[in-house]
C-alpha cells in the first residue's frame, strides 16, 4: 500500500532540517558505522529515538504508527527505523528485508523509481510505502542529483526473538 502524507508534503523543509540534524547527531556517536552510512548500521540505533527532539518528526512518527497499526490491527509488534541518506552514487542495490512487514517513507526521494521484482514505487515527496518483508528490491535514479536522497526506511516484526540483537526494535505502541 501507498499512503500519502499531507503533512510531509507541506512540511518537507522543516522535516529535511531535522534529519540533517538527525545525521549530524548520528555523526557524533562514538560508537557508529565508520563510513557514517546510516542505512546499513540501522541494528545500532531507531532513527525516531534519535529524532526524539523534532516536533515535525513526533507528527511524521504518529502518521507511521496510524498507518501500520490501520493496516495490521491492535496487535504485539516491533519495529526499528533508520535514515537514508545517499547521493545519485549510493543509492541502494538489489537487498531484501527479514522481517514480517518492510516499509519507507519518501522525504526527499528525488526523482528515483524502488523496483521490487513484482512491481516498482515511483518515489514521491510524503509518500509511505508499506508491504509485505522478503520482497527483495532496489533504487534507480531517473536523473542525477548533486545533494541527498533522504527517505525514513522502517521493517516491522510479530515474533521477536529477544536475542536479535537489533537494539534499533522498539515496540510499536
Amino acid at each position: 500500500m501507498i499512503h500519502r502524507s499531507k503533512f510531509i508534503e507541506d512540511n518537507q523543509k522543516n522535516i529535511i532540517c531535522d534529519c540533517n540534524d538527525a545525521r549530524e547527531k548520528y555523526l557524533n556517536f562514538p560508537v557508529r558505522d565508520s563510513t557514517g552510512d546510516m542505512t546499513w548500521d540501522y541494528r545500532n540505533y531507531n532513527f525516531f529515538s534519535l529524532s526524539s527532539g523534532s516536533y515535525a518528526l513526533f507528527e511524521v512518527y504518529k502518521e507511521l504508527r496510524s498507518v501500520i497499526k490501520s493496516e495490521l490491527g491492535d496487535r504485539r509488534m516491533w519495529f526499528q527505523s533508520w535514515l537514508n541518506y545517499h547521493d545519485c552514487d549510493s543509492v541502494l542495490g538489489w537487498h531484501t528485508h527479514e522481517w514480517d512487514y518492510h516499509g519507507y517513507i519518501s522525504i526527499d526521494p528525488k526523482n528515483t523509481i524502488t523496483k521490487f521484482k513484482e512491481y516498482e514505487v515511483v518515489n514521491k515527496v510524503g509518500q509511505i510505502y508499506f508491504g509485505p518483508g522478503n520482497r527483495e528490491h532496489m533504487v534507480e535514479c531517473c536523473e542525477r542529483f548533486s545533494d541527498y536522497r533522504i527517505t525514513i526506511g522502517f521493517d516491522i516484526s510479530f515474533d521477536l526473538d529477544p536475542m536479535h540483537g537489533c537494539m534499533g526494535m522498539f515496540p510499536l505502541v
